[in-house]
């Protein structure tokens, strides 16, 4: 933002072109946006009054328009040399050093600005985006909060402010400074959506997709609006909005990776394996090395009890990211299904290896071992999920199964599947053991 001096323009009671004839159509050709006709006027104003301060402040202003950041910053310059008081000149050199990233400098310009003018709320909003973008936020959140104290309704304020409290996860005063900001000004659409985001952290979801959605009607165009209102609706497993969302977050950026992926999963979700196998494709277009796509893309294949298809894209997953624990155990699943029991039985101990305490994974490889007849293998991957998870009821029934098949006793762990809520351990109770 920036603080433009103008003057009220006074009558021109002869036709002689004085300082104040040209300057007065300088500002007019301000107003129409004819940067370079104002800096001819305001020029010619100078070159009759060489110490016309305001001159210089809106011949700065109007380069400044023009991307000219020196030259404005010269005309600053010049204007404080003939007024070492003018508090706008150093706002408005501020402005041009923070366009050039002179950061430090255009600090220090605000701060004069300030000094000069306590007052100043325009210098304080200023200097507090310096200290945002510097991520010095207790500097920033002050200065907002001097320039609401100074103008109670400047919207940017409250915006901003409300930026910097949700990225200090105080959400609750992120959500009070957004809506505040939205009262002043009803047409923000950027303060919507960043409140659905504070309402989004804070849980309530009714009311983010709400503010998502009256974001993208003041803005149709809102790309990470329909995102993340697409997210909200997966969460809520209404996977076929959550696609319609996603098909716009496309359509506004064919290039969005994310959103690709992310409707693969809800299609997969709704079966269209088909459907999220083009996604995926897509997502892995643009992103070769996303790993995550190629892990669901083979799970969609599995779906299709394409077995080959999905190994394939779990190793490729793995190639890319060999601490892959996910990838490991999928490609396994589908080497069982494939009744590579061995093959399978390496991918899971690869998975307990990276982690450790990967309950699934031990109970899978279980299984793969009773397949292999090796049931003391087998109860050992049990025992060793039930010490992780006592309460795992699947665990106690394979345990069950295994020591029956090695003539052991084994009721107790039927029970206690059956206890623990698993079905079938109750049936095998109440077959084998009453």
């Amino acid at each position: 933002m920036k603080k433009i001096i103008f003057l009220l323009m006074l009558p021109v009671l002869c036709f002689g072109q004085t300082a104040k004839y040209f300057y007065n159509s300088g500002y007019d050709k301000d107003d129409l946006k004819d940067y370079y006709g104002a800096v001819a006027d305001y020029t010619k104003a100078i070159e009759i009054d060489p110490n016309y301060v305001d001159a210089y402040i809106n011949r700065g202003n109007a380069k400044r328009r023009l991307e000219d950041y020196y030259g404005s910053i010269a005309d600053f310059t010049k204007a404080i040399e003939l007024d070492p008081n003018d508090a706008d000149a150093y706002n408005n050199r501020g402005n041009s050093k923070d366009d050039l990233k002179d950061f430090d400098g255009a600090i220090s310009d605000y701060t004069k600005a300030i000094e000069l003018d306590p007052d100043y709320a325009l210098a304080y909003y200023n200097r507090g985006v310096i200290y945002k973008n510097l991520e010095n936020y207790k500097g920033a959140i002050e200065d907002f909060t001097k320039a609401i104290e100074l103008n109670p309704n400047d919207a940017d304020a409250y915006y901003n402010r409300g930026n910097l409290k949700g990225s200090l996860q105080d959400y609750n005063g992120a959500l009070e400074d957004f809506t505040k900001a939205i009262e002043l000004e009803p047409e923000a659409y950027d303060a919507y959506y960043y409140r659905g985001l504070a309402n989004e952290f804070l849980n309530d979801i009714n009311r983010a997709i709400a503010d998502y959605t009256k974001a993208i009607k003041l803005n149709p165009d809102y790309e990470d609006a329909y995102y993340n209102r697409g997210l909200l609706y997966r969460d809520l497993e209404d996977y076929k909005v959550a696609i319609e969302d996603f098909t716009k977050v496309i359509k506004i950026n064919p290039d969005d990776e994310d959103a690709y992926f992310y409707r693969g999963n809800a299609k997969r979700r709704l079966e269209d394996y088909y459907g999220s196998i083009a996604d995926y494709t897509k997502a892995i277009e643009l992103d070769p090395n996303d790993a995550d796509a190629y892990n669901n893309r083979g799970n969609s294949k599995d779906d299709l009890k394409d077995s080959d298809g999905a190994i394939a894209d779990y190793t490729k997953a793995i190639e890319i990211d060999s601490e892959y624990v996910l990838s490991y155990v999928n490609r396994a699943l589908s080497k069982d299904d494939l009744k590579d029991y061995y093959g399978a039985i390496a991918d899971y101990t690869k998975a307990i290896e990276i982690d450790p305490n990967y309950v699934d994974a031990y109970i899978n490889r279980g299984v793969s071992k009773m397949d292999l007849e090796d049931y003391y293998g087998a109860i050992s991957d049990f025992t060793k999920a039930i010490e992780l998870d006592p309460n795992d009821a699947v665990a106690y029934y394979n345990i069950g199964v295994s020591k029956q098949n090695l003539g052991q006793p084994y009721c107790s762990d039927y029970k206690k599947a059956c206890e623990l809520g698993d079905q079938d351990g109750c049936d095998r109770y109440k077959e084998d053991c009453n």
